[in-house]
């Protein structure tokens, strides 16, 4: 079988960017607390982890054998910083095209990415 994921990682620069240029250095480095960054859900409190597509490849190495990584919104936003997207959408073309050209060779960076594994 084949296992496809699509996880929030640890190193997203438009987040990190975006919440240090807004004085919130906490949230703008929250992907890399290893005790999780916490969450509000309702009325509970959970902590939430943003592995890298390294630490999956090595958890699932005893079942699973890494098929491929593809980052995604590495050189685009974030959607909850869209606005950017609408105000220079040449730029975001262009940018659109680099990230397509390079997703496979960014080792998941970004807000999102999917790592691919097939069953040993």
């Amino acid at each position: 079988g084949t296992v496809i994921l699509v996880p929030m990682g640890p190193f997203c620069p438009w987040e990190i960017g975006w919440y240090l240029a807004h004085g919130q250095p906490r949230q703008a480095l929250r992907r890399f607390s290893r005790n999780g960054a916490p969450a509000k859900i309702g009325a509970a409190v959970i902590p939430i982890w943003y592995p890298s597509a390294g630490r999956l490849r090595a958890d699932f190495a005893p079942w699973f054998t890494h098929q491929e990584t593809h980052s995604l919104e590495l050189w685009l936003p974030p959607s909850y910083l869209d606005h950017f997207v609408n105000r220079w959408p040449g730029l975001f073309r262009r940018l659109n095209r680099f990230e397509n050209a390079t997703a496979r060779l960014t080792g998941g960076w970004g807000d999102h990415y999917i790592i691919v594994f097939k069953r040993n």
